[in-house]
């Protein structure tokens, strides 16, 4: 499915975000709420647990908050969960090129099953993520 060039503008900065946050995991993953074209909430990974992700767990070991779920977190701060079934929601990864090289690339970021959960049950409308390819699609 084809973005629209206003999806790429977001999904372009969210990019650049992911490149300049100083993360203290492996993967830079940022992710972004947007209802009615604002981005309202952002979104990390971190090696921090959070009561918000405990239904949404793939295994009893993924305790620490995901973007997906850290904006979706956020984005109930400020809009109802009527409203977060009108939202879209962005999942940018930045990689590095490879270990001699710190040049950084988009990566896959298709939400795990833990966060699909999430993302299901809230009935948000589209994700819209990055590939290996360094393109972006649409679930």
């Amino acid at each position: 499915m084809t973005i629209t060039t206003k999806q790429k503008k977001i999904c372009d900065n969210l990019f650049s975000l992911a490149c300049d946050h100083n993360s203290t995991v492996r993967a830079r993953i940022m992710a972004a709420v947007v209802y009615k074209n604002q981005i309202i909430s952002y979104g990390f990974n971190s090696k921090k647990s959070h009561p918000f992700v405990i239904p949404f767990q793939k295994n009893d070991d993924a305790i620490y908050l995901h973007a997906e779920t850290d904006a979706i977190k956020n984005a109930l701060k400020r809009i109802t969960v009527e409203q977060l079934a009108k939202c879209d929601l962005y999942v940018i990864r930045a990689k590095q090129l490879s270990s001699t090289n710190r040049r950084m690339k988009l990566g896959m970021s298709k939400p795990c099953k833990g966060c699909a959960k999430c993302i299901s049950q809230f009935g948000l409308r589209n994700v819209i993520y990055g590939t290996d390819t360094g393109e972006y699609t649409m679930l």
